[in-house]
């Protein structure tokens, strides 16, 4: 089991939406943590069953601020216990152990900050072993923050006073330390560690090799965290090992060369060649086999060049260099935005050429769909 917090920076928009799903894919958690969404509970009713969880909790927003939501899979039971616009306090059923989650959003404003700091309050509430994760908006070390002023002292310790009055211990991390910036030029650059989990002595106990580690930013100045629960805290890529063929999709960033028109063409006419008529299969079959030929030599493969560009961002973004590279970043993020856009009509593409058959998305021998109006041919 694993359980992520991330200050998404709003959720009203189809990029935010894609990174997060982006994260759900990558990541699998059973509970995840979302703040300052900037929604109304209203607009969060279909993001449950789209990002593939069996429960959701939110906490509208004020205005055009804040917002949390609480999201979770059927491998979890949660019961909320309360709520406000800095939390969202549940209890988490799991393997036969009972535990309290608390997603966590300091404010931003330190005049107000000391608000956020009441966690004392919350402790009584329950004695089951404690959880806390999110946005604290502060550190609590000077070595927690690069560039910019220097923080006030009282402000770290307030935090720390806070925690300790909780009994809550700071989990250091793995990875970039940093989860925050402000993705500026070098000579305004700043960093600082604004996310983290703590925890109760007594869920250290229950969980003794649980580990965290900080994620990707995504689109978001903030990156998410990540708590592992058990062993099994190290990155692993799925695969099937099934040895199978991969299926033919034709790729919306064909249709951008003025070529894909020819080669299509070229394949669909390929079969006057031959010794007697070819069936629509046949012809369907070659165009298939040449499109997929001659788009891998021009474009490559897609999710490999999207998968490489993300790993070259992330390592420019954990170069003690980030101010300096903040350009080149920007521009390969923009490469990388394009790359996902294209990503996103793969498989599910409505072309219609004139003149020329057209199948799009997944090819299926066995039923063909040919997008006619409503018509469907069957071999």
């Amino acid at each position: 089991m694993n359980c992520i917090a991330w200050n998404i920076r709003g959720l009203g928009n189809q990029h935010a939406f894609r990174s997060l799903n982006r994260l759900v894919v990558d990541e699998d958690p059973s509970l995840l943590f979302l703040c300052e969404t900037k929604l109304q509970a209203r607009q969060c009713l279909n993001l449950k069953s789209k990002l593939g969880f069996e429960g959701c909790y939110t906490q509208d927003c004020e205005g055009r601020k804040g917002g949390l939501m609480l999201l979770w899979k059927d491998t979890v039971s949660v019961e909320i216990m309360s709520s406000s616009p800095g939390h969202i306090d549940a209890v988490v059923s799991h393997d036969h152990r009972r535990w309290r989650f608390t997603g966590f959003y300091g404010d931003s404003r330190v005049d107000r900050r000391k608000f956020s700091w009441q966690l004392y309050s919350m402790q009584e509430l329950s004695h089951l072993p404690w959880l806390v994760g999110g946005d604290f908006n502060e550190i609590l070390l000077d070595s927690e923050k690069q560039g910019g002023r220097p923080r006030a002292l009282f402000q770290m310790g307030d935090f720390q006073s806070a925690l300790n009055s909780c009994g809550l211990k700071d989990f250091s991390c793995h990875g970039e330390q940093f989860t925050w910036s402000n993705k500026q030029g070098e000579e305004e650059f700043m960093q600082c560690r604004l996310d983290r989990f703590v925890g109760s002595l007594d869920w250290y106990r229950l969980f003794p090799e649980a580990q965290v580690r900080t994620l990707s930013f995504y689109h978001s100045d903030h990156r998410a965290i990540k708590m592992v629960l058990g062993q099994s805290w190290v990155w692993v890529k799925k695969t099937t090992g099934s040895g199978r063929k991969r299926r033919f999709h034709f790729e919306e960033i064909w249709t951008t060369d003025e070529a894909c028109r020819d080669v299509v063409s070229s394949a669909w006419n390929e079969g006057n060649t031959y010794h007697g008529p070819l069936g629509i299969l046949d012809r369907l079959r070659i165009c298939a086999t040449r499109t997929d030929e001659w788009g891998f030599a021009k474009f490559g493969n897609l999710k490999k060049n999207i998968n490489k560009l993300q790993k070259d961002i992330e390592l420019k973004k954990t170069d003690s260099l980030y101010g300096r590279n903040l350009a080149v970043i920007q521009d390969m993020e923009a490469s990388l935005e394009s790359l996902l856009n294209q990503d996103e009509f793969t498989g599910n593409n409505d072309l219609e050429w004139s003149g020329l058959p057209m199948v799009t998305g997944t090819l299926k021998f066995s039923t063909l769909k040919l997008r006619r109006g409503n018509e469907k041919i069957k071999s």
